[in-house]
């Protein structure tokens, strides 16, 4: 462990952007407190964007305040302030703004209109950009907490909904149970390396490799798996994602599915490929070390998230296991990315596919969050039938979102595919060729699920009414989204060269 903390304020402007989140989350609070009883909580929203704007315009000032890649190890190493966690930061700061625009009609129409709501977005938001500047594991743990309470009490915001009840104390105890469990594994390593610093465990396994294939090396490294692997909903430890993400509101939803899964594998790059290495845990004779099992969890997710949405007739359970299947092509390209090294085109095909899939995702919930009044959503695949037609914008703004997810040219979701799986195919190894079979055979599959949606949009008569909230703010968050997932997917290069170069900032100083 490090035990040279001294404090420098010059470590806080590292921080800024975070800094500015966390200052306006407090904000948030205390206008709360100070707000009439009948007064609308709109404007706390509006702040709440505003502080996030802000968060951006200086995330993007680092990123063009210094040549080259950019990487400053701060609060004695703990932490680290790099292109890499800014590029995260950007998918944190969006989503959340996305987010709080998303929720200002929602929360009126369903009687949440309740101030704290955008205090904890800001504050799972500041947890996230923790977790994927950390390179301690204290600092992990705790950024992960921070993130995991505030979306804890998200998930049950719907105070009088029994479903939104049950899926807030399934995630919190499950959630609990890998907490203690990631802590565990955390502890171990400790005990094996005698440090938390994840650039001290790196050089005590390159430089003792009988250290690297000890018993208590590879429990702490199973340990972490499971913790990471619970919070970005990997097989088999997705089980509460369809209920979680089926009880919380829907603008909270997409923030799930997006902010926390972004979270995850900024912490899994940053561990598993950097820190340990592709051969530094020796999992069997064959030598494949970690990536054999990352390998095998990639295929069981894969097939768990396409299989499960098949009959999926609820939309919002339909794309939890839909954020389930993308987890597995993510590993996909975590895998091939150990293979590769970090000079590998493949994590920064994992980057810009989580970019194209966070858009992608705010575009679908996005119209979604609208269907629905005084805590009841409308979600069943029947209650969209014919609103292509009804309501044209919104159908064309759904349709996109879910054929982006299924990878459909020219949309951001099938370029993300594209790299990740040509970057996997480059590595030039038989296992990962038939991983990629495994990925397409699972895309086809689904095709089904994503194309039966827009046959209800265009195709199927409406049986019932169901009542759609007007708000600008949504639109602003589809309009922006839509534009996004047209500019990610027509013009990819730009991107993914931000995607390369935040790469070249990480591993350890």
């Amino acid at each position: 462990m490090n035990t040279e903390l001294a404090f420098n304020p010059a470590d806080l402007f590292g921080l800024l952007p975070v800094l500015i989140v966390f200052g306006f989350a407090c904000a948030a609070m205390l206008f709360e407190v100070f707000a009439k009883p009948d007064a609308s909580r709109g404007f706390i929203a509006n702040v709440s964007v505003f502080g996030l704007l802000v968060a951006l315009y200086f995330t993007y000032r680092q990123w063009t305040g210094t040549e080259g890649p950019f990487s400053t190890p701060i609060f004695g190493g703990m932490m680290v302030a790099d292109a890499y966690s800014a590029f995260f930061n950007v998918i944190f700061f969006s989503g959340a703004a996305l987010t709080c625009l998303l929720s200002q009609r929602y929360l009126v129409a369903h009687k949440l209109d309740f101030g704290e709501y955008y205090s904890l977005v800001l504050f799972g938001a500041v947890g996230m950009a923790f977790m994927a500047g950390a390179r301690d594991l204290i600092v992990l743990f705790i950024a992960l907490e921070v993130m995991s309470v505030a979306v804890y009490v998200l998930t049950g915001f719907v105070r009088k909904s029994r479903r939104s009840a049950e899926g807030a104390l399934k995630y919190f105890l499950m959630g609990a149970f890998a907490s203690a469990i990631l802590l565990y594994g955390m502890a171990l390593l400790y005990g094996t390396c005698g440090s938390t610093d994840l650039a001290v465990i790196r050089r005590a396994f390159d430089g003792d490799p009988e250290l690297a294939g000890s018993l208590m090396a590879k429990m702490g490294l199973v340990f972490v798996l499971v913790g990471l692997g619970f919070k970005i909903a990997i097989a088999p430890f997705h089980l509460w994602a369809p209920d979680v993400y089926e009880g919380a509101p829907a603008p909270v939803t997409a923030f799930m599915a997006v902010g926390v899964k972004a979270a995850g594998f900024a912490a899994i790059v940053r561990m598993f490929t950097l820190t340990f290495g592709i051969d530094s845990l020796q999992f069997g004779a064959d030598g494949k070390g970690w990536v054999g099992v990352l390998y095998l969890i990639a295929i069981l997710t894969m097939f768990a998230g396409n299989l499960g949405a098949l009959h999926q007739t609820n939309v919002k359970r339909m794309l939890a296991y839909s954020s389930i299947s993308h987890a597995g092509y993510l590993l996909v390209g975590v895998v091939a990315g150990a293979f590769g090294g970090l000079t590998g085109e493949a994590n920064s095909a994992v980057l810009y596919y989580l970019l194209g899939y966070a858009f992608s995702t705010f575009l679908a919930f996005g119209v979604i969050a609208l269907f629905g009044k005084e805590g009841e959503e409308y979600v069943h695949l029947s209650d969209f039938a014919g609103v292509g037609f009804k309501k044209p914008f919104l159908g064309l703004a759904l349709t996109l979102g879910v054929l982006s997810l299924a990878g459909i040219p020219p949309l951001a979701g099938f370029f993300g595919k594209f790299y990740l799986l040509k970057e996997a195919m480059e590595v030039g190894r038989p296992e990962m060729t038939w991983l990629v079979v495994i990925a397409l055979v699972n895309s086809m599959i689904a095709l089904y699920y994503y194309l039966r949606l827009v046959v209800f949009l265009y195709m199927k008569d409406a049986t019932r009414e169901v009542p759609i909230i007007g708000s600008a703010g949504a639109t602003a968050v589809l309009v922006v989204s839509l534009a996004l997932v047209l500019v990610l997917g027509i013009f990819p290069d730009d991107y993914l060269e931000i995607a390369r170069r935040s790469l070249l900032s990480l591993g350890p100083q």
